[in-house]
C-alpha cells in the first residue's frame, strides 16, 4: 500500500501561494517522506479482517474457557456445601 500524491501540483501550489520554489521543493520533499513513513504503519482492509478474525477466536476461546471453570467451580462449591450438610446432619 502506498500514498500518492501530485507532487508537481503540490510545488505548484507552494509556488502560487508566494513560497519561493527552493522552500517549495523542500516542503514538498518532507510531504514526499512523511507520507513513507506513514505508510509503514497502515495495513489492508484483509490483513485488518484476518487480524480481527484471530481476535474474535481468541475471545470466543477465552469464553468457552471462562464458562467451563465457572461450571466447575460450581460444580466445587455444590460439592462442598454438599458435604458440610452432611457433616451438620451427623453432629446434629
Amino acid at each position: 500500500m502506498s500514498i500518492h500524491f501530485d507532487t508537481i501540483a503540490l510545488l505548484k501550489s507552494y509556488e502560487a501561494a508566494g513560497i519561493s520554489r527552493k522552500k517549495a521543493e523542500s516542503i514538498v520533499k518532507q510531504h514526499d517522506e512523511r507520507a513513507k513513513t506513514l505508510e509503514d504503519g497502515l495495513v489492508t482492509k484483509e490483513h485488518f479482517d484476518a487480524g480481527m478474525a484471530k481476535i474474535e477466536a481468541k475471545i470466543a476461546e477465552l469464553g468457552a474457557d471462562l464458562y467451563r471453570q465457572m461450571w466447575i467451580t460450581s460444580a466445587g462449591v455444590l460439592a462442598i456445601l454438599g458435604t458440610a450438610m452432611i457433616g451438620l446432619k451427623l453432629f446434629a
